[in-house]
């Protein structure tokens, strides 16, 4: 990675792995749908980039790897780092995120912050989808 890219990060790479308890030898081609989602996060983060633009992060994954997953955006390894996540997997994230952008037609018809809603309106982010999408 460092050949093609100058931000990567092989520290950082060896925490992830060792974070995703993934084994540094084994082949791409050989892991599981999981641990293949493990190394392609493992690939974004270690950019060391400002930013990181996940796009249906947790499609297709078992509920073990996405809390790995999960847990990795609330880890030390993403300080000072902002996550764009774009998801119709809301349950997964609703924990995650401190701020939500609803599109309808490429717009945006809501823009606010996870803790003003559920201090000012006590709902979650789902029932918030519900009151704007139905």
């Amino acid at each position: 990675m460092a050949t093609y890219y100058s931000t990567y990060d092989p520290v950082l790479a060896k925490d992830l792995v060792t974070f995703f308890n993934l084994n540094p030898d084994e082949k791409i081609s050989h892991l599981s749908k999981g641990n293949t989602a493990k190394v392609n996060l493992l690939l974004g983060l270690t950019l060391n980039s400002d930013y990181l633009i996940m796009d249906e992060p947790f499609s297709g994954i078992d509920i073990f790897t996405r809390e790995e997953i999960a847990n990795v955006f609330t880890s030390k390894l993403m300080a000072g780092r902002g996550v764009l996540i774009s998801t119709h997997e809301i349950n997964e994230i609703e924990t995650l995120v401190d701020r939500v952008v609803m599109l309808k037609d490429c717009r945006i018809i809501q823009d606010f912050y996870t803790e003003d809603l559920r201090l000012e309106e006590g709902k979650s982010i789902t029932d918030k989808m519900w009151e704007v999408y139905r």
